[in-house]
């Protein structure tokens, strides 16, 4: 089953225009198979998503066009970070990356996302004379075969992001089905 999700190349409807990456249709498709693959073979997987901090305000600084750039050096580190890695990396929403490690136990997903977000922090963006730095909250989530569905990963993943942004962002959070701030 797990092979059948690294030969599932996106076609260009499932590609994000401005970053080459692969599209929320195809993460989430990708989702899909991973938990099919989970409950066929107990395997265990990580999913990370990552949610650039205050980057509303990094619109405004450098306008859409320098936003647009920072996008892709974003996900230009991602793609350098986990090229080792077997993994696959979205651009989900506006701000918004997700990465799934494949047969990835959570504690490696923590670390990556400590790399990713101390790689991301030392962006120094220079545009039209606006120098602009980057953040993120990065969630981390394991997944096996006591994962609930697809909506299940995306509802959590985006809890623990706030959670993370709650706590003043530029951080990962792992979440945990326990976890008293992703309660409220």
């Amino acid at each position: 089953m797990l092979s059948r999700v690294h030969k599932r190349i996106p076609s260009d409807a499932q590609l994000d225009e401005l970053t080459g990456l692969a599209n929320r249709r195809a993460f989430e498709r990708t989702l899909q198979l991973l938990l099919d693959s989970c409950r066929e073979s107990d395997s265990t997987h990580t999913v990370l998503q990552i949610d650039l901090d205050r980057f509303r305000m990094v619109n405004m600084a450098c306008g859409f066009d320098g936003g647009d750039q920072i996008l892709k050096r974003v996900a230009q580190i991602m793609e350098e970070t986990i090229a080792e890695l077997d993994g696959m990396i979205a651009r989900i929403g506006a701000d918004k990356f997700a990465v799934v490690l494949f047969a990835t136990p959570g504690s490696a997903g923590e670390e990556l996302a400590d790399r990713l977000t101390s790689s991301i922090r030392e962006i120094e963006f220079n545009w039209h004379q606006n120098v602009t730095t980057v953040s993120a909250t990065i969630a981390v989530l394991p997944v096996d075969r006591t994962t609930e569905s697809v909506a299940f990963m995306m509802q959590n993943l985006a809890g623990a992001c706030q959670a993370g942004k709650k706590l003043g962002g530029d951080r990962s959070f792992f979440y945990t089905n326990d976890d008293a701030a992703l309660s409220e």
